[in-house]
């Protein structure tokens, strides 16, 4: 019997996580599967009786409780999961899923079914039917634009996902997993196959989420392929640089060998042509020296510092 692990990060929503836990159990009954719920409690501030996540769950095989001692936000909880799952060295697999609802517990089914087929495999849920507003659409579609520009890749899921147990350590020890699970995988360049689903409907309470919390998400996948990013700016700046210096040779060689020259116009293109040289070498030097910085700092790395975030686990079956 394959034995799963569901990654579940919260923050306050602990209505919301009942309500997907009495989802879960249901579907645990139909997978002929052992399952865990590992809910990784991101420093909530609203204080809860650990008795009401860990009891009354018998379709489930066990629930654990992982408390973080701060706040680290939605994707570094998700990192310390993922580590926490593979120092068990118990799962087959393990699945990411938010505890809004939003990520429907019905889909799971799928991805296992998906998964005894490509057991190599991870399986990305990509929502193929959008319900947010209009301006949430636009910009999203915006960040996907962005990121394939700045990037390369191409990123059009989120952290709903099942992962096989080979991936799981291969993630842990990336250390883009602490900013972005999307993003890692696809630059990790494991199996990926995406499986349509739509978008639930969210259990209880409003969404976090604003603005500014959408912008940094896509910096943070972004930051996954840093030295892509670095390497593309100084692909540029060196562009920008050899550009201004051949629109200042053509404006001199014009201005000496020809009577085309306006009065006063050589003087202020070339001025504006070594304006432009400046500001490419100092885009050049800048994206060079982040580059080598990069690659000298010692890396954090999840499978080795991640659980250094844990105050306590506790388990349905016993503290630990």
């Amino acid at each position: 019997m394959q034995r799963i692990g569901i990654i579940v990060p919260v923050f306050n929503d602990w209505d919301s996580l009942s309500q997907l836990r009495a989802k879960l159990e249901e579907q645990a009954l139909k997978l002929h599967c052992s399952v865990d719920l590992i809910v990784v409690d991101d420093g909530s501030t609203l204080l809860l009786d650990s008795t009401r996540v860990l009891d009354g769950a018998p379709s489930l095989d066990e629930v654990i409780l992982i408390s973080l001692t701060c706040n680290v936000g939605h994707q570094r909880a998700i990192a310390i999961g993922l580590a926490y799952a593979s120092n068990q060295d118990r799962y087959d697999c393990v699945i990411v899923m938010d505890s809004d609802g939003e990520d429907r517990p019905e889909d799971i089914s799928e991805l296992i079914a998906i998964h005894s087929i490509h057991p190599g495999a991870v399986i990305a849920a990509k929502r193929s039917q959008r319900s947010e507003g209009r301006g949430f659409r636009i910009f999203y579609v915006l960040y996907k634009l962005c990121f394939l520009v700045l990037t390369g890749k191409k990123i059009d899921f989120g952290n709903f996902c099942l992962i096989p147990l080979p991936h799981i350590s291969r993630l842990t020890h990336m250390a883009e997993l602490w900013n972005h699970l999307a993003g890692t995988i696809v630059r990790s360049r494991v199996p990926l196959i995406r499986l349509d689903t739509r978008r639930g409907t969210r259990y209880a309470g409003e969404s976090t989420m604003n603005f500014v919390s959408l912008i940094m998400h896509g910096l943070s996948a972004v930051a996954v392929f840093s030295d892509v990013l670095f390497v593309r700016l100084l692909m540029i700046a060196m562009g920008i640089v050899a550009f201004s210096a051949i629109v200042a040779i053509v404006v001199l060689l014009v201005r000496v060998n020809t009577t085309l020259a306006i009065p006063g116009w050589a003087t202020t293109t070339i001025g504006f042509a070594a304006t432009l040289l400046i500001q490419g070498l100092a885009l050049s030097a800048t994206a060079a020296f982040m580059t080598l910085n990069n690659r000298s700092n010692v890396p954090f790395i999840p499978a080795l510092h991640a659980l250094q975030f844990v105050r306590d686990v506790k388990r349905s079956k016993g503290d630990v």
